[in-house]
C-alpha cells in the first residue's frame, strides 16, 4: 500500500545553486565557461586532449569508440 503524500515532489524541482567557496574556486583547472563551449564542439578531441596529462602504462589507439550511452573510451 502506498502512502505517497507528495512529500519528494519538490525535491524534484529543485533550482538554488550553491557556488563553491572562493579557495576552491582560487585552484581550479576551469576559471570560466568557455571549456563547455570547447567540450560540445568535439567531445572526442576534447577528452583526447585532456587524456594526454595522464601517464598511459599503453597508449590508447581510440579516444572513443561507440555512442554514447554505450560507449567505450580510451580504447585498447
Amino acid at each position: 500500500m502506498s502512502t505517497d503524500s507528495g512529500a519528494f515532489d519538490d525535491l524534484l524541482h529543485e533550482e538554488r545553486r550553491f557556488p563553491p567557496a572562493s579557495e576552491i574556486t582560487a585552484e581550479a583547472v576551469v576559471s570560466d565557461a568557455s571549456i563547455y563551449e570547447e567540450a560540445s564542439r568535439d567531445r572526442e578531441a576534447y577528452w583526447a586532449q585532456w587524456a594526454q596529462a595522464v601517464d598511459w602504462v599503453e597508449r590508447w589507439s581510440r579516444a572513443r569508440a561507440g555512442t554514447p550511452p554505450h560507449a567505450q573510451w580510451f580504447v585498447d
